[in-house]
């Protein structure tokens, strides 16, 4: 769905096309879609893919559209690797240059706010160059409906009809409770919980993705 077709449906439910109606909603999207995204930390979209290590770098470059890991797996090692916090990284690194005697099995990621600052470094360096296959969530664009699966795209829009709808009007000078206020709420609510159900449903998919043996046919275990 693209922003236009998105406010329009949106202006379509609330019975109001004004361009100022139409501003506003335009400008809670990336609001609205920040608020759900960042309260539940879903894996809205998960892709899988390769990188090769180098005898050169500790650490490889994740994929541009690289949110963050879900599982990571040698190619000639037929078990997950383990995550390490970068705290637990840093400090194994202060007592050793190998700490873990084990190359590229422990990991984590480190980096800045921007994707591309983001790094998947080993506990343990590569000493020779290995194929590490990954399954990650990808980012999405926050200030873009049309960036949202499809089944992001109702909860959005009760949020942003639940954002835009005053909770009291007035009339002849006097204050009055507004009830569409609770019905967009409730409305909200219920997307909501939709969209936490499919989720869970997905998860369970996924759960049996990263448990099978082999990664190469992860995609298809797994269709988000």
């Amino acid at each position: 769905m693209t922003q236009d077709d998105f406010v329009e449906s949106v202006c379509v439910s609330i019975g109001d096309f004004r361009e100022l109606t139409k501003q506003r909603i335009n400008n809670l999207i990336p609001l609205s879609i920040l608020h759900v995204m960042s309260k539940h930390q879903w894996e809205c979209r998960t892709k899988y893919d390769t990188k090769n290590t180098d005898t050169t770098n500790e650490y490889i470059e994740p994929p541009t559209d690289f949110d963050r890991e879900i599982s990571l797996w040698r190619e000639d090692i037929d078990e997950p690797l383990e995550y390490i916090t970068p705290e637990e990284y840093g400090r194994a690194k202060a007592e050793s240059l190998t700490p873990y005697g084990i190359e590229c099995f422990k990991y984590t990621v480190m980096g800045g706010l921007l994707l591309r600052n983001k790094r998947i470094y080993f506990l343990d360096p590569p000493t020779s160059v290995l194929t590490i296959k990954m399954l990650y969530s990808i980012a999405i664009d926050s200030s873009n409906v049309a960036s949202l699966p499809d089944h992001f795209i109702p909860v959005i829009k009760a949020h942003v009809i639940y954002q835009i709808t005053p909770p009291y009007f007035e009339r002849a000078g006097d204050k009055y409770f507004n009830p569409s206020f609770v019905t967009a709420e409730q409305d909200f609510r219920k997307a909501l919980g939709d969209l936490v159900s499919y989720e869970e449903g997905q998860r369970g998919r996924l759960v049996r993705a990263v448990l099978d043996h082999s990664l190469t046919d992860a995609l298809d275990h797994y269709h988000p």
